[in-house]
């Protein structure tokens, strides 16, 4: 019993800090069996997300124009009371890739450092280390892209202010700066991102941008379920609201 309560608590935390540390979809509430979501522009297009007894994510199926496209399977495994290692197994038709992720835990279960691996490498491609709490709200860490130039070292630091996080990410060599305001709901969800790259030259592709005068800027919002799980979400841009995707949630009885 005890194994399988820290069990809950270390993946419980590594997916709301997860959402923090990688500024990410809202975390999944409840007793989720599976999620159909559906894209508002590719009709064809869908991912099924099914979930364990504990609601971790335990594969994601994604097909395009009707076909399966990629099969994603993960695994966890506790590894002692301050680490919790999570593989992940993506299947397609290039062939099949695996992926570690190793979180570490404090005596109150925050996650204080992060580890990516990618198939057959010992050596993390990404960390986020260095992380700084007060009370149980993280206020800095920094990040290293290990395959790259290690003496580059990423900060994120955040800031509450009522009912908003603000993230802000720098480096050391100044390459470059970014700011993420999040905006919850009095249950704490996620209902507001905004993500501003400061870099008039940047011009993001895959996603609406604010204005052609601002293509390094972009919004998105998420309606909720009366669960806590979002069931729509919106790409705001100046002067529309554009329905990204929806969702279909199936809850275990």
């Amino acid at each position: 019993m005890r194994t399988v309560l820290i069990l809950f608590l270390m993946f419980l935390n590594s997916a709301i800090y997860s959402q923090i540390f990688n500024l990410g979809d809202p975390i999944v509430k409840g007793p989720v069996e599976m999620i159909i979501e559906k894209s508002n522009r590719f009709k064809n297009d869908w991912r099924e997300y099914s979930f364990d007894s504990i609601s971790r994510l335990k594969e994601k199926k994604s097909y395009r124009d009707g076909e399966l496209l990629e099969d994603e399977l993960w695994s966890y495994r506790i590894i002692n009371d301050s680490l919790l290692e999570s593989t992940q197994t993506i299947k397609s038709r290039r062939g099949i890739s695996i992926y570690k992720s190793k979180y570490f835990y404090d005596s109150r279960k925050r996650i204080i450092r992060y580890e990516e691996y990618k198939q057959n490498s010992n050596i993390p491609y990404i960390v986020g280390l260095n992380a700084i709490y007060e009370n149980d709200k993280i206020k800095q860490y920094n990040r290293i892209l290990i395959p790259n130039d290690t003496s580059v070292i990423e900060t994120y630091k955040f800031e509450y202010i009522n009912n908003r996080i603000i993230v802000k990410k720098s480096d050391n060599k100044n390459i470059s700066r970014e700011t993420c305001t999040l905006k919850l709901n009095r249950d704490k969800n996620l209902i507001d991102k905004v993500v501003d790259y400061n870099d008039p030259l940047c011009v993001l592709a895959g996603i609406r941008t604010y204005s052609h005068l601002r293509r390094d800027k972009y919004e998105m919002k998420y309606k909720y379920d009366k669960c806590g799980n979002w069931i729509q979400s919106y790409s705001i841009t100046r002067f529309w609201k554009y329905r990204r995707e929806s969702r279909e949630i199936k809850y275990k009885l």
